[in-house]
């Protein structure tokens, strides 16, 4: 429990915990002075910084940080969602367009993709405007 050294009293490290313990069940600092003849007044609030509930605080911002990450991942997860329906819309849009392009050409009787240009304006004109 308590040995003397050199004039200043030494406690273990479990009596230490019961007595923060009982000050964290709702014993007063003094009481728990007293009853366990603690001479200094600022020791057991030594023992509660290190030892006690409050020491848990930088373990609760870690948690408020996963709860910050959880609502990043949230937002990310939004935006992924918006990002995939754009490239859905693209995807429609350009396979409306491709069947636009083939059917231009079955129509016309032209390969737009290779005939691009004048050849393909000749074409158009020599179908428009037959030669008569």
């Amino acid at each position: 429990m308590t040995r003397i050294l050199a004039g200043k009293p030494q406690y273990s490290t479990a009596f230490k915990l019961k007595v923060i313990e009982e000050v964290e069940s709702g014993m007063s600092i003094r009481e728990a002075r007293r009853r366990y003849k603690i001479g200094g007044k600022m020791t057991i609030d030594k023992w509660l910084r290190t030892l006690g509930n409050a020491n848990l605080r930088p373990k609760i911002k870690g948690v408020t940080m996963a709860a910050d990450a959880n609502q990043i991942i949230e937002q990310l997860k939004k935006q992924k969602a918006e990002l995939e329906a754009a490239l859905s819309h693209v995807t429609i849009e350009n396979i409306c367009l491709e069947s636009l392009v083939e059917a231009t050409e079955e129509y016309y009787g032209i390969d737009l993709k290779k005939n691009f240009g004048e050849q393909a304006q000749k074409k158009l004109n020599a179908k428009r405007f037959p030669a008569e």
